[in-house]
């Protein structure tokens, strides 16, 4: 009798939380599902749930794997053994606002590339009216007339609306790894808050048509949240195919207790995937050229108006929703362990 255990998707896990794993059993290579096999582990603070195992961040800090074993249900002289394989990471970055002011050798306030106005309703994005309070920075979205020149067309562009961001270019960024972010979401309409990584150079993946290389991971989107959405939110990873056309892989997370409390959203980018995170729970993978990319990525996050979309209201608002505000609790940024 042949047996055999396949894990559903190997991933890093996020830092700092339990990760879950999900097996299937083969008996002489038929699925047979959770009765035919029990699993079991040598480690005692590793937790066993039927098929899915439950691996403490401390166990995957210390060990570079751990087996798990498939004892077959009605002979247990038949077993096999799963080597469960862990990625180490280690936090270079951990700002938790403590101060009267963003740090300025990590953060820039307002968007990194010039102006950003958004046409469709009336809205800019800035670093104006960003702050720190009580332990917390505060991202609002306010009703406000706003006039800015750009420096270099010397044209005077307003807005009724302004929104703000915060990024770290040319301060701190990434390649391969970790960024976790805590935050308290506003709570009301389809004005939008993301967090998302972009490439150093320009941030826009569609500006490298003849550079693949350079395009082929452009923006990962970790976090895209509006409350008339409910209880889910938007992960994309967007990259270039081939330097001949963009395209994005984008998938709705339904989730619980988005809009309750504060949550931690985090990404994770290794060789052979992007992994996707809600409070430690997997929540979409990306596999495919984007992951071979060698791109520089630095962090933005921003509450953000949006653009009025019919199907799912991101950019609908009122002027007695506003001000709102985005708390973000702390920001951690983790390399892989050499």
């Amino acid at each position: 009798m042949k047996m055999r255990l396949v894990l559903d998707e190997l991933h890093p896990g996020l830092p700092e939380f339990d990760a879950r794993y999900s097996f299937r059993c083969y008996i002489n290579d038929e699925n047979d599902g959770s009765s035919a096999c029990v699993l079991s582990c040598k480690f005692p603070e590793v937790k066993i749930y039927g098929m899915d195992v439950i691996v403490p961040y401390s166990i995957r800090e210390s060990n570079d794997s751990i087996g798990i074993t498939a004892t077959y249900t009605l002979d247990p002289t038949i077993s096999c053994v799963y080597e469960l394989t862990f990625t180490h990471l280690d936090c270079f970055l951990y700002d938790d606002f403590d101060g009267d002011r963003p740090d300025p050798e990590v953060w820039n306030l307002g968007w990194p590339w010039g102006i950003n106005i958004n046409t469709k309703n009336n809205s800019m994005m800035s670093g104006d009216l960003v702050r720190i309070e009580d332990g917390f920075l505060v991202l609002p979205a306010v009703k406000k007339s706003t006039a800015v020149t750009d420096p270099e067309t010397g044209i005077t562009k307003t807005a009724s609306y302004v929104a703000s961001c915060v990024n770290t270019l040319n301060r701190v960024h990434i390649q391969r790894g970790c960024v976790m972010v805590n935050v308290d979401l506003h709570k009301q309409g389809g004005v939008l808050f993301a967090a998302w990584l972009a490439q150093v150079d320009d941030g826009y993946f569609l500006l490298h048509p003849l550079d693949p290389e350079r395009s082929r991971s452009g923006e990962l989107d970790f976090l895209e949240y509006a409350p008339c959405w409910g209880e889910k939110y938007s992960v994309t990873t967007h990259y270039y195919c081939d330097g001949k056309y963009s395209t994005a892989y984008s998938k709705w997370c339904d989730v619980r207790g988005i809009m309750n409390a504060r949550n931690t959203f985090g990404v994770v980018r290794l060789d052979y995937g992007i992994f996707y995170y809600y409070n430690g729970e997997l929540v979409s993978v990306y596999k495919g050229i984007a992951c071979t990319s060698n791109s520089e990525l630095c962090l933005l996050m921003a509450t953000s108006f949006a653009s009025k979309n019919s199907i799912h209201y991101a950019g609908n608002f009122t002027d007695d929703m506003l001000p709102l505000e985005s708390k973000v609790d702390w920001v951690k940024m983790y390399k892989i362990k050499p």
